[in-house]
This record gives C-alpha cells, sequence and structure tokens, in this order.
C-alpha cells in the first residue's frame, strides 16, 4: 500500500510504502484513534490503515528523493490463534525496538 503526503499547496513530500502480513494485527481499531485530540506516541494507529502487522513502512521523502529514518522493517512471532507475541522492530538508522505482546481474558 502506497500514501502519500501532500502540504497545503498541493506539493507531495512524503511517500509512505506500507507492506504487511496476512495475519491478525494485535490490536483492533479504537474509535478514539481518530479523533486529532488524542495522541499517544505509544499507540501506533496502525490498525487505521491495515487489520494485519506492517512488516516494513519505508518512509520517503520525496523531495530529497532519500528514505527517512523513520523507516523501519519488522518480524514477529505469533501465538496459535495468529496473533502476534512479539516483534522486532529495526529502523533506518539500526536502532532497534523489540515489542512485547501480552493479552488476557476477562
Amino acid at each position: 500500500m502506497k500514501i502519500k503526503k501532500v502540504d497545503s499547496s498541493g506539493t507531495e513530500n512524503k511517500e509512505y510504502s506500507i507492506t504487511t502480513d496476512t495475519f491478525k494485527g494485535s490490536l483492533p481499531f479504537l474509535q478514539h484513534q481518530i479523533s486529532m485530540e488524542f495522541y499517544a506516541y505509544e499507540v501506533v494507529p496502525e490498525p487505521l490503515l491495515t487489520p494485519h502487522n506492517i512488516l516494513s513502512n519505508e518512509v520517503k521523502d520525496v523531495i530529497l528523493n532519500q528514505k527517512m529514518g523513520e523507516s523501519y522493517t519488522s518480524t514477529f512471532i505469533y501465538n496459535e490463534g495468529g496473533y502476534p507475541i512479539t516483534a522486532v522492530r529495526t529502523f533506518e538508522d539500526s536502532s532497534v525496538e523489540n515489542i512485547q505482546y501480552i493479552y488476557t481474558s476477562r
């Protein structure tokens, strides 16, 4: 999937190229994620884009024609239900984020 970001003058300045897997995403879409009043760095709005897990997100500065630091690739380990239980996200600058998903039932 590709997403193009355009500034107020109509000039394209960023392009996102997103690749997903076919497994279930970790979180369902949450209604409050569409509100511009709600923003937390830790809550990624990925469910707004896809019901699956994002394997790669290449962010390109179209004006400079270069990949940006927020680009990343991810690898996942899934439980028997097809949900991710761990993810390793490696960013363009070689920094690594380890994520553990914990599911509880009521």
